[in-house]
C-alpha cells in the first residue's frame, strides 16, 4: 500500500500437478492451470518473455490470436455465468431436477429419521366409543339412554396411540346396582379396556351418565275360568261358554 492505494498484490496459487505440461511453461502457467483445475475461474496469463497472452479455463489453455478474440471469450464466459431469465415454472423444474439424486437421497434419509423419532414422541388422540352395559337386573328395563357413547382422550407413544379407535377399545359399565327411577353412574379409567399398557387416559366425557329405569311389566295371562269348546261341537250360547 502506498498513499492509500494498492501498489503490489501477491498470493499463493495452487500449481498443477500434471507432469505432461510443456517445458517452456513457467510457474505462472502452472499456477493458472492449477487454479482452473480446482474452481470455475477464468484465468488470463501474460508472458512478458514471449509476448503472448493465454486464456486458461476448465483445465484448457487457449491462445487468442488478437485482443478482440480475447475480449469475445471473456464476455462469453460472463454471459454464461449471468443468471438467465427463467419463468417461475422453469425455475421450479430446475430446482427439482438439478441434482435430483442427491435431493432424493436426502429426502429418504430425513423420512427414515423422522419415522424413527416420531414413534418415540408423545401423541394424543380423541375418539368416541360405545358404552357396553352389563349386569342389568332382570326385572329392570332401561328407558334412557338406549345407546350411550363416551368420548375418550388418550396419550402415549405415537406407535401405540395412533392405532386406537372404537374397534380395539372397549368401555364397560356395570349396572348391577340399578333400581327404579333415575340413577347416575360414574365412568372411570378402570372401566376402559385398552389394547396397550403404554397409553394413559387423559379425560372421559361425560364421566357420569344418568339412566332412567323402570320395572319390566309382567306378561299378560289369560282368564282361567273360560274354557274352549271341544273340537267339532257347535257353538252354543254365551252362557254355555261360561260353564
Amino acid at each position: 500500500m502506498r498513499d492509500g492505494r494498492v501498489t503490489h498484490v501477491a498470493c499463493y496459487l495452487p500449481l498443477s500437478s500434471d507432469g505432461g505440461l510443456p517445458s517452456e511453461w513457467g510457474t505462472r502457467h502452472r499456477a493458472a492451470l492449477g487454479l482452473s483445475e480446482r474452481c470455475d475461474a477464468l484465468v488470463i496469463v501474460v508472458s512478458e518473455e514471449r509476448g503472448e497472452v493465454s486464456l486458461v479455463v476448465e483445465s484448457k489453455v487457449e491462445h487468442p490470436a488478437a485482443a478482440e478474440e480475447l475480449s469475445r471469450r471473456v464476455l462469453e464466459t460472463f454471459r454464461m455465468l449471468a443468471p438467465s431469465k427463467l419463468t417461475i415454472r422453469e425455475k421450479i423444474q430446475s430446482g427439482i431436477l438439478n441434482q435430483w439424486r442427491v435431493k432424493a437421497g436426502a429426502f429418504v434419509l430425513v423420512m427414515v429419521f423422522w419415522l424413527l423419532l416420531a414413534g418415540q414422541q408423545d401423541f394424543e388422540v380423541a375418539f368416541s366409543v360405545p358404552l357396553q352395559l352389563k349386569n342389568v337386573p332382570q326385572k329392570m328395563e332401561i328407558l334412557d339412554p338406549h345407546d350411550p357413547r363416551i368420548m375418550l382422550r388418550v396419550r402415549g407413544l405415537r406407535k401405540d396411540a395412533s392405532t386406537l379407535s372404537d374397534k380395539n377399545v372397549r368401555a364397560v359399565l356395570d349396572l348391577s346396582a340399578a333400581s327404579f327411577g333415575r340413577r347416575t353412574f360414574t365412568i372411570t379409567a378402570n372401566q376402559i379396556l385398552l389394547p396397550s399398557e403404554g397409553v394413559r387416559i387423559m379425560s372421559i366425557e361425560p364421566h357420569e351418565i344418568r339412566f332412567k329405569f323402570r320395572v319390566k311389566p309382567s306378561p299378560i295371562t289369560g282368564n282361567k275360568g273360560i274354557k274352549a269348546a271341544p273340537p267339532g261341537s257347535a257353538p252354543g250360547s254365551p252362557r254355555d261358554l261360561l260353564r
